[in-house]
Parts: C-alpha cells; structure tokens; sequence
C-alpha cells in the first residue's frame, strides 16, 4: 500500500481516505496533512478519549470509542463532504469494515494511506514516538496483527474474530 494522495483532478467526485498504522507512525500527521490539502474533515478515535484538552484513554471505552468514530464518519458521507479522511490502527480488515462500507454505500472513492516512515514498524522507536505513551507491549500485540496488502475486497468480507 503506498501513500497517495489525492489530486482533486475528478470534479465532483467525494473521496474516503482510510489511514491505518501503528502508534506512533505518523499516521495522525498524515491525516492532518490530508485534511489541510484535501479541505477534509478527519475522524479520529482518540477523539472520543479527549476531556477538557486532556486525553483519557478507558480500554473498557474503546470499542464505543470506534462505534462514534465510524458514525460520525458515515454522517459525514451521507452529508456528502467531498473528502473524509479516518484515522486510526486499523491493524486488521475487519477493523476498517464500517468506513469501508459507509464508503461504498454513499458512492465515495476509497483510498487506504499508511505513513511511509522509515520507523512504520520499529516497536521501539514507534513506542518512543507515540504522542500517547502506548507502552511497548501494546505496539508489538498491533504489529503482530498487522494485515498487509489488504484490499476494498478483503475489507468487506472480513468477518470480526471471536
């Protein structure tokens, strides 16, 4: 999967980027960028953990966290903003699933970015980047999920594991 990003060259035409990567990989300054060149709107799950400019992680929170994530993101494409941008691990397929499919049922072309940083999946120079402190530990368990070369197909038909 390589980072691509946008040209804007199709009229009209509403786009869905899905970025994934470990903490710590620059994934949010890749979303950020994407949002700034793109005039997009960016869904990020660490959103849900902020209270009063604080961040508050609650793992017992963290599937409601990506519940809210995904239906402000489907909001957003059936509002029709021309350019969503979705950020987070996304470490499997089933992970992306409800973006992907939001995406396809509102009619919006799907683009899947990861950072292209040297250190993408360096446990520890990702543990000592993260802006979280996720503990070391808790990269290795992502990376050791890590999906590679996935497709919109292997996306859609993934099933969440027990």
């Amino acid at each position: 999967m390589q980072t691509k990003i946008y040209d804007g060259n199709v009229k009209g035409e509403k786009v869905l980027y899905v970025v994934r990567g470990l903490p710590g990989s620059g994934k949010s300054t890749l979303a950020e960028d994407l949002a700034r060149y793109e005039n997009a709107v960016v869904f990020n799950t660490d959103d849900f953990f902020m209270m009063n400019g604080e961040y508050k992680f609650d793992i017992k929170k963290l599937e409601e966290g990506h519940r809210w994530n995904a239906r402000g993101a489907t909001i957003a494409m059936r509002a029709e903003m021309p350019v969503v941008v979705t950020d987070g691990t996304n470490t499997m397929a089933w992970e992306m699933k409800p973006y992907v499919q939001a995406g396809v049922e509102n009619n919006y072309r799907i683009i899947l970015v990861e950072p292209d940083t040297s250190w993408k999946m360096n446990v520890e120079e990702l543990s000592r980047r993260t802006k979280h402190k996720v503990p070391i530990e808790h990269i290795q368990r992502m990376k050791d999920r890590w999906q590679s070369n996935l497709t919109l197909t292997d996306i859609l038909n993934s099933v969440r594991p027990n």
